[in-house]
């Protein structure tokens, strides 16, 4: 999502999806910051509705880069069997703190992180169809409705606990992650 006047915000991601060969297909440039349940729901499924790729690999434009080529993205996905779809994990459990205890130990990146997944389109559509029609009275965050659909097992997510193919920056992540020019370490 670019919910933006230009993609000026968005640079870093795109800078390093360029240097890492990676296509990025943007949407909402220009157009009014609807909130972001609209952006990460609503509009996130109209636009998958207009694509035609097989798998989506999904990442919040503005704070969000690519340390490696789609190559190796894809083939850690496909080390994993290719679940129908794999998110990103955090530290804590925001936005519904209190659910944390629900969630399995997969070590200390086990809460979901919405704002970066990859999977099978069509099934990432049913997952926001879901979130839209049992979870959107809710409010707030998209984030949350994912958590509670996830534990309600009203979508099935696989959690990429050990960060093999995402990382997130939240919890401090800021303090190990160096990104420098041409590498991230």
């Amino acid at each position: 999502p670019c919910f933006y006047p230009s993609t000026d915000p968005v640079s870093l991601m795109l800078n390093s999806a360029e240097h890492n060969n990676i296509t990025i297909k943007l949407y909402g440039v220009g157009k009014e910051f609807p909130g972001w349940i609209h952006i990460k729901v609503d509009a996130l499924k109209d636009f998958l509705k207009t694509r035609g790729e097989s798998h989506v690999l999904y990442v919040d434009g503005a704070d969000s880069l690519f340390a490696d080529e789609l190559n190796t993205i894809e083939n850690a996905y496909k080390a994993l069997n290719c679940p129908p779809l794999l998110m990103a994990t955090e530290l804590e459990c925001y936005p519904y703190y209190e659910l944390g205890p629900q969630f399995p130990d997969l070590g200390p990146y086990r809460y979901p992180n919405a704002g970066q997944f990859l999977g099978h389109r069509e099934y990432i559509i049913h997952c926001l169809t879901v979130l839209q029609n049992k979870w959107s009275h809710l409010g707030g965050n998209d984030q949350g409705w994912w958590q509670k659909a996830m534990l309600a097992g009203d979508v099935v997510v696989t959690l990429d606990s050990t960060c093999r193919i995402f990382q997130t920056m939240s919890g401090g992540a800021d303090k190990h992650i160096k990104v420098g020019l041409g590498s991230v370490h």
